[in-house]
C-alpha cells in the first residue's frame, strides 16, 4: 500500500515522512480565510466597538498600570500591526509610557539563537541598502559615502521631518524593530510618507533633501524586494515609473550643469517642479524639457551626454501610452532619478557644484 507524504514547515526548512493511510484517524486542516483588506481599521473597529464587552477606553483608567503580553520571534501574530492600536487608546486615555510594560510570551519556545539573529540583521542590511552621502566626518568636515541601511530614527525623521514630535519618533521606531528583528514587513504608511517628502523639495536645504531622497529610496526598495532593485542603473530597465524618473535626472543635471558653468546658484526647473513632475509626470515634462533649450544652447556639445540619456529614454517607453499618460508615479521613478543621477555626476573634468565638491568616498 502506498503511503501517505507529510511535510510540515519547521524553523527555515521542513519536516518530511510518510503514513500508512490506514493509521491515519483523519486530518485537521486549517480552514482558508480571505486576508483583510485593512488590519488597522479592522482591528480599531474591534477594540472601540467590541460584541458583548465595553470599548477598551472604559475598561482602563489613566492610573493604571498596563502589561502587554506578545509573542515571541519564534511566532508570527502581527504584533506590529495591532501593538501601535493598543498604544494609541491607552494613551488616548491618559496612561503615560512609564506605566506601560511589554512581555514577551516565550513559553516553552526556544530562544533565537545569536546566528539567527545576526542573520536577521544582516538580512535587513542587504535588503534595505541604499547608497547614502549624509554622514558627516568631523576631522576632514566634509560628507562621506557610505551603503547601508538607514537608522530607525533617520527612518522616522524622513518619514515625518527633522522636527516630529518626539512621541511620534519613538513609536515608528518601535514599528521598524520587528522589521528588523523579526523580518516583518516594512510599514506601507512610512514609505509612503517618505516617498511623498523625497519628491518635494521647497523647505529642505541640499543635503537634507538628499538624505531624504536616498532613505526614501532604500524604504522603497525593502519594500518591493521581489523587485530586485538594484543601487545602480539599470539601463535595460523599462518600467514607466524608472524611466520617468531617469528624465527628470537628466534634465536636472543639463540644468545644473549650465548654472554652475555660469556660476549662478539657484534650483533647477526639475528640482522646482520635482512634485508636480510626481503627480502629473507626462505634462510636466513637458514643461521641464522646453526650458532645457536656453541651457542646450549655452552648453553646446557639452550637452550631448544629457541629450543622449533623454534621447534613449524616450525610446524605451513600451507601450508608448506609458509615456503619455498622466499617472501618479510610485516611489519607484525615486530609484530611477538617483541611479541616473549618480551615473551623470561631473568626471574629472568637469566643474562641479558645491555639494558634489563636499563629497568624499571613505
Amino acid at each position: 500500500m502506498t503511503k501517505q507524504e507529510y511535510a510540515f514547515k519547521y524553523g527555515e526548512g521542513q519536516i518530511r515522512f510518510a503514513l500508512d493511510p490506514g493509521l491515519v484517524a483523519g486530518e485537521l486542516r486549517i480552514k482558508e480565510y480571505p486576508p483583510i483588506p485593512n488590519a488597522v481599521s479592522a482591528i480599531r473597529e474591534a477594540i472601540r466597538k467590541p460584541i458583548q464587552s465595553k470599548p477598551l477606553r472604559e475598561i482602563v483608567r489613566s492610573d493604571q498600570t498596563v502589561a502587554f503580553l506578545v509573542n515571541d520571534p519564534t511566532r508570527v501574530a502581527n504584533s506590529h500591526v495591532f501593538m501601535p492600536i493598543l498604544l494609541e487608546e491607552l494613551k488616548a486615555v491618559g496612561i503615560p509610557d512609564k506605566n506601560m510594560f511589554i512581555m514577551f510570551a516565550a513559553g516553552a519556545h526556544r530562544e533565537l539563537t545569536g546566528a539567527e539573529f545576526l542573520e536577521r540583521l544582516e538580512t535587513w542590511h542587504d535588503t534595505c541598502a541604499w547608497v547614502h552621502d549624509y554622514r558627516y566626518n568631523p576631522e576632514t568636515k566634509k560628507r562621506f559615502r557610505f551603503v547601508g541601511a538607514p537608522a530607525p530614527r533617520d527612518i522616522s525623521e524622513t518619514a515625518y521631518g527633522s522636527k516630529v514630535d518626539d512621541k511620534l519618533k519613538k513609536a515608528t521606531v518601535e514599528r521598524l524593530l520587528p522589521c528588523i528583528v523579526d523580518g516583518q514587513k516594512i510599514p506601507r504608511d512610512v514609505v509612503d510618507s517618505a516617498v511623498r517628502r523625497a519628491s518635494n523639495r521647497a523647505g529642505m536645504e541640499g543635503w537634507e533633501w538628499n538624505k531624504t531622497l536616498s532613505i526614501a529610496c532604500a524604504l522603497f526598495r525593502k519594500l518591493n524586494e521581489k523587485e530586485g532593485y538594484s543601487m545602480a542603473l539599470d539601463a535595460e530597465r523599462k518600467a514607466r515609473d524608472y524611466l520617468y524618473g531617469r528624465l527628470l535626472a537628466a534634465a536636472d543635471c543639463m540644468e545644473r550643469f549650465a548654472l554652475v558653468t555660469s556660476e549662478k546658484k539657484r534650483d533647477t526647473n526639475a528640482a522646482r517642479l520635482m512634485q508636480r513632475f510626481a503627480d502629473r509626470p507626462c505634462s510636466t515634462w513637458k514643461t521641464i524639457e522646453l526650458s532645457l533649450i536656453p541651457y542646450k544652447a549655452r552648453l553646446g556639445g557639452r550637452a550631448k551626454k544629457y541629450q543622449d540619456v533623454i534621447d534613449n529614454v524616450h525610446s524605451m517607453f513600451d507601450p508608448p501610452e506609458d509615456y503619455t499618460s498622466d499617472k501618479k508615479l510610485s516611489g519607484e521613478f525615486l530609484l530611477g532619478y538617483h541611479c541616473q543621477r549618480e551615473a551623470l555626476k561631473p568626471k574629472k573634468d568637469e566643474p562641479k557644484s558645491i555639494e558634489d565638491d563636499n563629497l568624499v568616498e571613505e
